[in-house]
């Protein structure tokens, strides 16, 4: 407001990267917890850490929406850009989160996500965006929504008038959980860990008005992903609409996730460029252990909002991500130069979605040069569940669902089943499918 009390609106550009040649890589993150983290508001995580190549961090801005008449007005007319511009360049280094036994994080509202781990190169980290209605932000409860409202965002590096944008290597990202996470909000995941190479990472509430070309750039921006490690052992539980259980991302030529993941789990493509380049690493999730002996009841990922996979994770070569709004979940590669990498999971305990449109586990590998193999373990005495399709039999709500991968008969896909695969629907639902 001004002076005299009078609401005013304010354009500025919300940029979280570095600019300029602006250059410098990322130091370790490393957090260790075994206490109590419990937070009550909309967009507070209980853990993040960053490293971060090429400048960047965390940014925020709020609004309140504009009456429009219909369920998505804007609250944000001004650019956000996640990721370097203008020869912004630097790697991520390592970035590190354990959770001990006996550790609890708790958050209680909508994008309240329990732990975050980024390694970035080329610039971004994440963007924080609030509709300052208080009617959007209550906290306390898996209804927290944080409203409806379209923003205008750009993940990755981009040109700022120069002939390069962002460079830079994503480093290794590791999470272990041997306590427990309880999150309760829509798009309040249990563990977000994004490597990422070429500049991106997250941009929080709100819907991409331009969710097809939300990674688009007349720049050309390199670097590659690194490998993304996910070990439970303890507790994950989510309730809300888009409360992904595990989200982990390596992605080679910039991006990461924007948007609403409780829109939609329909997917659908982004605007295809080729002015990005770089492979995605490999991400290895365990939930539970091989080792002798051991007792893996307790070592659970469970979801019960609609679409919220159990575990969702992408591989991903030539730039990508996950933008979601209105008009769909656009998914997967930009086309760029760039392979996805290998993606294992290995359960010993359990996986459950419950939610519509909600499958336990969807792996995904590709890139504009192609996937590599996908490779889904469950053991003996586990269970993998997933939860209700959408409409009947279209397989949204599958036990697994493979996106991709590899094509070559000689290094297929593989699912090795000694336990339980199945979904809410039961025999009238879908084990596994291709996404």
């Amino acid at each position: 407001t001004d002076q005299s009390g009078k609401k005013v609106t304010l354009d500025s550009a919300i940029g979280v990267g570095g600019r300029g040649g602006i250059g410098g890589d990322g130091g370790d993150a490393v957090v260790i917890n075994s206490g109590t983290i419990i937070t009550n508001g909309g967009l507070a995580a209980g853990i993040v850490a960053q490293s971060i190549g090429g400048g960047g961090g965390m940014g925020g801005t709020s609004g309140a929406k504009s009456a429009t008449g219909d369920s998505s007005s804007t609250v944000l007319s001004v650019p956000i850009a996640v990721g370097g511009q203008g020869g912004a360049n630097g790697n991520g280094t390592w970035a590190r989160v354990t959770n001990n036994r006996g550790g609890l994080i708790q958050t209680m509202s909508h994008d309240a996500i329990g732990i975050i781990a980024q390694s970035i190169g080329g610039g971004g980290g994440i963007v924080k965006t609030l509709s300052s209605d208080a009617s959007d932000n209550a906290g306390g409860a898996a209804s927290a929504t944080g409203g409806d409202y379209s923003i205008n965002v750009s993940l990755g590096g981009s040109n700022a008038n120069t002939n390069h944008a962002a460079e830079g290597i994503g480093g290794s990202v590791s999470v272990e959980n041997d306590g427990t996470i309880l999150t309760a909000g829509r798009n309040a995941y249990g563990i977000l860990a994004q490597a990422v190479g070429g500049g991106g990472g997250l941009v929080l509430g709100g819907k991409p008005a331009n969710g097809a070309g939300a990674l688009g750039t007349t720049a050309t921006v390199h670097g590659d992903g690194h490998d993304v490690t996910v070990t439970n052992l303890g507790s994950i539980s989510t309730k809300g609409d888009g409360a992904v259980g595990i989200f982990a991302q390596s992605i080679g030529g910039g991006g990461g996730i924007a948007g609403d993941t409780g829109q939609t789990q329909f997917l659908t493509p982004f605007n295809q460029s080729s002015q990005r380049s770089g492979n995605g690493g490999p991400i290895v999730v365990n939930i539970g252990t091989a080792a002798p002996n051991s007792d893996n009841s307790g070592a659970t990922v469970s979801t019960t909002g609609n679409n919220a996979p159990a575990i969702l994770l992408q591989s991903i070569g030539g730039g990508g991500g996950r933008v979601s709004n209105n008009q769909g979940a656009f998914n997967g590669s930009t086309g760029g130069v760039g392979t996805g990498n290998t993606v294992a999971v290995n359960v010993y305990g359990t996986v459950s979605a419950t939610g519509g449109a909600s499958p336990g586990i969807y792996a995904a590998s590709e890139g504009g040069s192609g996937g590599s193999p996908i490779t889904i373990t469950v053991a003996n005495g586990a269970t993998v569940s997933g939860g209700r399709d959408w409409n009947a039999g279209d397989g949204t709500g599958a036990g697994i669902a493979v996106d991709s991968g590899s094509g070559s008969a000689s290094n297929p896909n593989i699912i090795a089943n000694s336990g339980t695969i199945t979904s809410v629907d039961g025999t009238a639902g879908t084990a596994i499918t291709n996404a």
